[in-house]
């Protein structure tokens, strides 16, 4: 009789054990990130796929959230005098004129208008000034023409133009100049390399190999090399893996079909990307070439977190 209350008494501290194990499992630390991204939508009287659909990640939830109307399509851009502010730059689909917004206190408030026609995506705004990119159609080589222009409300300047392969969207620093990825295929090894180039008032330049340039602090930039994250430092042109705390390195499963940039959060604190799903397909394993989802990484820490899923096109997002 003794040994079987005992028994029954072990028996629910080990329930409770188990409980406790598996609501402190259950209860992972969610990052202090917040996201808005677009997704696309089809516009039925063109039969055009706009990005429409909006989606935010706030204290650790994805939620919904109605930003235009079925004839308009919105771009996200960043405030280069507040990053941490939601911007969005917005159109009637088939129209050149873009209007930009700024979310608060939960509407969307105009700030101001400019003519941009054939863009593809949109870097950032200061005061009334604009700049976005233009894709003209694939050339020699299959080879892709970006052009990144400059619009105010009566002048239209053409900053520089590159080709490439593929499209990665660029980073911009007014006073350090913009940062973007050049992919080409080497005849002779019939691999794909990738460049990041600098440009500036001076001009073009290679600056390393790798691929999702973004600019980390005033002289410097966080980019992929071997699928790994990378620092380079352009105070002494040196370049290194990115180490978190424990001096560990930070792997990056991106590539140009699951997403096209790296994002940083306002404070530095945390790195968001796009990433394929891997999917399973008659018992076999397959990368998703449209299926993907965000991941965030913390840089003191390496801790991957994943949120939502993204099941087409390109990235629009906003990170603050």
């Amino acid at each position: 009789m003794r040994s079987a209350v005992k028994m029954k008494r072990v028996f629910g501290l080990l329930v409770v054990l188990l409980l406790l194990f598996s609501a402190v499992s259950c209860t992972k630390e969610t990052p202090d990130v917040d996201m808005v991204w677009m997704r696309y939508a089809r516009h039925k009287p063109t039969e055009l796929w706009v990005w429409q659909k909006m989606q935010t990640y706030r204290d650790g939830k994805v939620e919904d959230l109605q930003a235009l109307g079925e004839d308009e399509d919105g771009f996200l851009l960043t405030n280069l005098d507040d990053p941490s502010e939601v911007c969005l730059a917005v159109h009637t689909v088939g129209l050149d004129d873009y209007t930009i917004q700024c979310y608060q206190d939960g509407n969307w408030q105009p700030l101001f208008s400019a003519c941009c026609p054939d863009a593809v995506a949109f870097l950032a705004f200061q005061d009334q000034t604009v700049w976005y990119v233009r894709h003209t159609t694939p050339c020699y080589k299959q080879w892709h023409t970006y052009s990144i222009v400059e619009q105010t409300d009566d002048t239209t300047r053409e900053v520089f133009k590159y080709g490439s392969k593929y499209w990665y969207r660029p980073s911009i620093h007014l006073e350090e100049g913009i940062l973007y990825t050049i992919a080409q295929e080497e005849e002779t090894i019939w691999e794909e390399e990738e460049s990041v180039w600098l440009h500036t008032h001076q001009g073009e330049r290679l600056v390393t190999q790798g691929a999702f340039p973004v600019w980390y602090g005033d002289d410097g930039f966080l980019y992929v090399r071997d699928r790994t994250l990378w620092h380079y430092d352009l105070s002494t042109d040196t370049a290194a893996p990115w180490q978190t705390q424990a001096g560990a390195e930070v792997p990056i499963d991106l590539a140009y079909y699951s997403g096209d940039a790296l994002y940083l959060t306002t404070d530095g604190q945390h790195l968001v990307y796009g990433a394929s799903v891997e999917e399973k397909l008659l018992g076999f394993i397959t990368t998703g070439y449209y299926s993907k989802e965000w991941r965030v990484v913390s840089l003191k820490t390496g801790e991957e977190y994943r949120i939502g899923k993204l099941e087409e096109g390109y990235d629009n997002i906003h990170v603050h």
